[in-house]
């Protein structure tokens, strides 16, 4: 008798064991990802560099590649995603081998993608005529390879002006000094064959001087092209400035009086695009979210310069590599300025546990968000790390609409997300 019941009373708490595991797993699961999923990772891998698009007949596509020990020995690979219900919900459509960190835009009514072979590689573009299905490839500089060698660039904006179509990108020469990035700029003309090298040509290239700036490691990369309201042509470019260890965290030279982690730089680009050049009195400027991946884009309408960025909301010192401010991708800021010099913060769009330290071991986030104009909204893709391994290496790729974005203010910012997370 007495061992039927210490048979039963084991069953009972494993069942209760049982109990509480689902419900664990319930709960953990309940946290609901921002957004609409576009993309999942699948363990062992990782999603990153978001670009959306809005074709001529009104859908929506949006790209990403992917990293991580499962895909460690195959090509680099973008997948593309489209909506026919304004981003409610999404269908894969195809794959572009041997394509990374990859803009897209649409020209002559055609679907291109414009990156780079891997991290580090070749100038590469794609075509596709059937809404992202197919696509071309991009082996030969008749079909595709437009530069070879060691370049970098992300999903900024691919600008039209002057009846060119314009791209910033960085060049890494030294394989043996990796990261040296150079700015420059690559155009074609818009009616050409953009999948021909012999259409194209590039600027010359600048390297950030590190006496300009007291910073750790002061580069820049992920650079923007937009039109100044003069007409000019601008490469407004992310600049991380960590700073040094022992060194002061006021900057000083040509930034200083402003707050670190929000100076960008800002780089003249010659009519014709062969030359690029950078004024060491005013190339620096303030620009909220200059330590991550941004895109900027002009809006006729409002007649200003947007921006979602990651604002940096606890800005000061860190003790350490891992507190330091640069790990702060928890909120995006909606931006805007009228000369690409001075910058207004509207509302924060998506925000979690604001004002926190965050570090690297924290798994929440939203990077590398890129957007385009749809009538009175915002629509936009983010690189989302949602209960991930860390904030950096994100498992989402998630679509968001900002409704009526001209007029937003801070009493829009929706609630912070943290209590979800709890």
């Amino acid at each position: 008798m007495f061992s039927d019941r210490k048979i039963t009373t084991c069953v009972f708490k494993k069942y209760l064991t049982l109990v509480f595991v689902f419900f664990c797993y319930i709960s953990v699961n309940a946290q609901e990802v921002p957004g609409v999923v576009v993309a999942k990772a699948i363990k062992g891998s990782y999603v990153a560099s978001p670009a959306i698009a809005i074709l001529p007949d009104g859908s929506y596509v949006v790209s990403h590649d992917r990293y991580g020990v499962l895909y460690k020995n195959e090509p680099r690979v973008t997948v593309i995603y489209r909506s026919v219900d304004k981003g409610v919900t999404w269908s894969k459509q195809g794959e572009v081998s041997e394509m990374y960190w990859a803009s897209l835009f649409v020209n002559e009514n055609a679907l291109y993608l414009l990156g780079t072979r891997g991290s580090i590689g070749d100038v590469v573009i794609s075509k596709s005529t059937d809404k992202g299905k197919t696509w071309t490839t991009n082996h030969t500089q008749d079909k595709g390879l437009l530069f070879k060698g060691r370049y970098h660039t992300a999903p900024t904006a691919v600008v039209k002006h002057n009846g060119r179509v314009w791209k910033a990108y960085e060049e890494d020469p030294d394989s043996k000094n990796t990261r040296r990035f150079e700015a420059l700029v690559i155009s074609a003309p818009e009616k050409s064959d953009l999948l021909n090298a012999k259409n194209w040509q590039r600027s010359n290239g600048i390297v950030f001087d590190t006496t300009w700036l007291n910073a750790r490691l002061p580069i820049w990369r992920e650079g923007n092209m937009v039109v100044a309201p003069n007409g000019d042509l601008i490469d407004l470019i992310r600049l991380e400035t960590r700073q040094k260890p022992k060194d002061t965290y006021k900057l000083h030279g040509i930034a200083e009086g402003m707050l670190r982690y929000e100076v960008a730089g800002k780089l003249a680009v010659s009519p014709d695009g062969k030359k690029m050049s950078f004024d060491t009195k005013t190339g620096l400027v303030h620009f909220p979210g200059a330590e991550t991946k941004f895109t900027v884009r002009y809006d006729p309408v409002s007649k200003k310069y947007w921006s979602l960025v990651n604002k940096i909301t606890a800005n000061k010192p860190g003790s350490s590599f891992k507190t330091l401010p640069n790990n702060q991708r928890n909120v995006v800021m909606l931006t805007s300025s009228p000369d690409l010099v001075n910058w207004t913060e509207h509302t924060k769009v998506l925000r979690w546990n604001e004002g926190k330290t965050t570090t690297m071991e924290d798994k929440y986030a939203f990077q590398y968000l890129d957007f385009v104009f749809d009538g009175g909204d915002i629509i936009a893709v983010s690189r989302t790390a949602w209960n991930s391994i860390n904030y950096h290496d994100s498992n989402y790729i998630t679509f968001h609409r900002f409704k009526n974005f001209r007029t937003m203010t801070m009493a829009d910012s929706p609630a912070d997300l943290a209590d979800t997370t709890n």
